[in-house]
């Protein structure tokens, strides 16, 4: 398994990946055995995002001992605590909590084996919108929940699906609408020149973005699972800009037909009065 950089304490304790192993300098992981800043998480029992602040982060490591620890002595020192877990609290309500547990292992190398609330908990909250669209919202919420035990690969299967799903509705769409089109034609197409021919039945943002798909199947046949993982976040907010598009042309042409009819309500009261 390729060992991932690991940034800033705060991005590793927000969203890094479970079990996959992270390398930093020496400072960085002290800074993240240390760290007492916030965190910007899902609080599941407020059902929105919050700021977390620390409740019970302790002492730091430099205190632990009977005397100051010099860096290059620490290194040890951390390693042999092994796991470590940073506890926060909601500032909207204390007794909201969050915790994230890692182990920091030699070389300089930290694993994430548990966070609450999850970052599937807080992909299936967003995901909620999309109930609407069946199986879509299903995929989307199993893709996330496979992307936050690392499983990119997966991942990136669900979401080639939808992808793949809007391209057959649109197909289905201009089939009903333009008799004379030759699906048989369209069928021998590159991709790229398949979603160019239903570029007025496909959400912009997927025609405008349409190397989306080369990149979800390179996921699939080339990438490595650490490479899927890292990119899972970018083309999960993709998909989601695509369905997006979806729910506001439904919502759009629902409010369309509810103003119809509201309007021949009106009209056929006003001409029973003359």
């Amino acid at each position: 398994m390729a060992i991932l950089p690991l940034a800033k304490p705060q991005e590793f304790l927000e969203s890094a990946v479970l079990y996959a192993p992270f390398q930093a300098p020496l400072e960085t992981v002290l800074e993240l055995i240390d760290y007492a800043g916030h965190l910007d998480l899902y609080c599941i029992q407020c059902g929105m995002d919050s700021v977390f602040k620390p409740s019970d982060r302790g002492a730091p490591i430099a205190l632990m001992a009977s005397r100051p620890i010099p860096t290059s002595e620490r290194v040890g020192f951390a390693i042999e605590q092994g796991t470590h877990t940073k506890r926060f609290a909601c500032t909207r309500n204390r007794l909201h909590p969050a915790s994230v547990t890692f182990v920091v292992l030699a070389p300089n190398t930290v694993v994430k084996v548990g966070q609450y609330p999850s970052r599937e908990d807080r992909s299936r909250a967003e995901a909620r919108k999309y109930r609407s669209l069946g199986i879509d919202h299903d995929e989307l919420t199993r893709a996330s929940g496979l992307a936050a035990h690392g499983i990119g690969i997966g991942a990136f299967v669900y979401l080639r699906r939808i992808f793949e799903r809007q391209m057959s509705a649109a197909a289905a769409k201009k089939t009903a609408a333009e008799t004379s089109w030759d699906t048989t034609a369209w069928g021998a197409l590159r991709v790229e020149d398949k979603i160019k021919a239903l570029a007025g039945y496909l959400p912009a943002f997927l025609v405008e973005n349409r190397t989306l798909y080369g990149i979800l199947s390179k996921g699939l046949h080339e990438l490595a699972e650490e490479d899927c993982a890292r990119h899972f976040p970018a083309v999960d907010l993709a998909i989601r800009m695509i369905l997006d598009e979806v729910l506001a042309a439904r919502e759009a042409k629902e409010k369309q037909e509810e103003a119809k009819r509201a309007l021949s309500k009106i009209q056929s009261e006003v001409s029973s009065k003359k």
